[in-house]
């Protein structure tokens, strides 16, 4: 299987007390070709403890502690690694692998009959597979419908129909028209204007000349760039207020103020 990840773990906690020994968890997978997930830079193995993609494999080698000659030779080792910290947790609802559907929506799973069913409690959610040709407009309306209840059963999960089903509907829009145009057609009541309000972007995916605010200054896009031409000063310096300019990089996000903010091309950080 290839190689596309490596994650480690332990050495000296931030928080003091006994260093623990480094340990390296490799990923493997002879799927990932074929994997919308991978193709997006994230893999469901990458930093997560909890259920993980049944389709790869993770390999858990064992090390020594950094004051250790070996244990410095194997930080060295895995940190240099081409596939070291390569791919990201998935954050998207669904991706395909190959001839799979891959569901990973809180609050929900399929079971034995592929029928969605309540799946609440602490954690990570519980992936679903599903055969790409049982992935039917029938069963993305029942997953729509689905109303998980708390675990204490006093209530519905607003969380589940108000954030998770129009995150899961917009990642459906979005990159896969083909069955978002089958489920529409057949039900056309869930084409719905989205609110993103409150969600994260990433700025360099965001069009050229947009504002964007913050607590106290307005920033635009310009180019590479988001500038403010009145950004507040923190410093004691005789002006009070000056311009600032950032380069944008990959990894900048902002919130989301207004839905006109987001277009096609808005690429979410969350």
């Amino acid at each position: 299987m290839k190689k596309i990840n490596v994650s480690m773990y332990g050495g000296k906690s931030i928080f003091g007390g006994r260093e623990q020994p480094y340990n390296v968890d490799v990923t493997y997978c002879d799927k990932c070709g074929q994997c919308d997930f991978y193709k997006n830079g994230t893999c469901f193995y990458a930093r997560r403890l909890g259920k993980n993609c049944k389709i790869g494999r993770k390999e858990k080698i064992n090390g020594r502690k950094s004051r250790s000659l070996a244990g410095r030779e194997f930080y060295s080792k895995w940190t240099n690694d081409e596939c070291y910290s390569k791919l990201e947790e998935p954050k998207q609802t669904l991706g395909i692998v190959d001839d799979t559907v891959i569901l990973n929506i809180d609050c929900m799973k399929l079971n034995e009959n592929n029928i969605p069913v309540e799946n609440v409690g602490f954690g990570l959610s519980e992936l679903s597979y599903i055969p790409l040709k049982d992935f039917t407009s029938d069963l993305i309306k029942q997953i729509c419908d689905l109303r998980p209840r708390t675990l204490f059963n006093d209530g519905y999960i607003r969380a589940y129909y108000e954030e998770y089903i129009p995150k899961f509907l917009d990642d459906l829009k979005r990159n896969y028209k083909d069955i978002w145009n089958s489920f529409i057609s057949s039900y056309p009541e869930y084409d719905k204007e989205i609110n993103y309000v409150g969600r994260r972007a990433y700025i360099s995916s965001l069009r050229n000349g947009l504002k964007i605010r913050s607590n106290f200054s307005e920033w635009e896009i310009k180019d590479d760039y988001i500038i403010c031409e009145k950004w507040r000063d923190l410093y004691p310096f005789n002006a009070r207020y000056g311009e600032v300019k950032i380069k944008i990089t990959d990894d900048l996000v902002c919130e989301i103020s207004n839905n006109e903010q987001v277009d096609e091309n808005t690429k979410f950080y969350d």
